[in-house]
């Protein structure tokens, strides 16, 4: 019985260990979004996705002396 216990353990530990290793190897598609009627992806480069600011306020945990010190 401890044998069965103990095979299982080792079967359960290694599915366990080979799903976070893909996991941790896959990165993240790019995906389109539809945005004025076009589908574009939202990055940097979309001149109406430009960041040029910080973009730091109280719902990102700052508070207000941080957020003085910014100027938001």
């Amino acid at each position: 019985m401890k044998t069965i216990k103990y095979i299982y353990a080792v079967i359960t530990i290694s599915i366990l260990l080979q799903i976070t290793l893909f996991c941790q190897d896959k990165e993240p598609e790019q995906v389109k979004f539809l945005y004025k009627g076009d589908s574009v992806f939202l990055n940097s480069q979309h001149p109406d996705f430009v960041q040029d600011s910080f973009m730091l306020g109280w719902h990102w945990g700052g508070s207000q002396k941080i957020s003085k010190a910014v100027e938001v």
